[in-house]
């Protein structure tokens, strides 16, 4: 509804503000709070945007396991919109992201994972580039 919509942008706000003041944890409250909203309102554009806020803070904070909680739900998103080129990217970056801080098996998964949806675009995706980069991060 228009309430909830107004309410979230507030939080999405405040937590841009806070994040501006250097307030990482203050901000990471507020922008959960606007995801969660933004989320109940089918506003996936700023749901996106939010749980971007919150990859970049908890990455700042060194807060791995919630970096990867905030990717997975992106993932959610992308599979729920059908984004087949939005999934590939985010699965991409989550193994990457995975890869960084030593998790090699779950990297290994996602990267076969965003193969499989490489393989399966369209040519005009950018899909040989794509295929690329997986086979590259697998060594294959």
């Amino acid at each position: 509804t228009g309430k909830i919509y107004k309410i979230a942008n507030s939080r999405y706000m405040l937590g841009r503000c806070y994040g501006n003041l250097k307030q990482p944890e203050t901000a990471i409250s507020w922008y959960e709070q606007a995801v969660e909203l933004y989320v109940e309102v089918k506003e996936t554009k700023w749901a996106l945007s939010g749980l971007e806020y919150l990859v970049n803070l908890y990455r700042e904070l060194k807060q791995d396991e919630r970096v990867i909680s905030s990717y997975q739900r992106w993932l959610e998103i992308f599979r729920e919109t059908g984004d087949r080129v939005a999934e590939y990217s985010c699965l991409y970056e989550l193994a990457r992201f995975q890869f960084n801080i030593q998790q090699y098996q779950d990297a290994l998964s996602g990267f076969e994972a965003a193969l499989q949806i490489a393989e399966s675009l369209d040519e005009d995706t950018g899909k040989i580039y794509k295929i690329a980069n997986s086979r590259y991060m697998l060594g294959r």
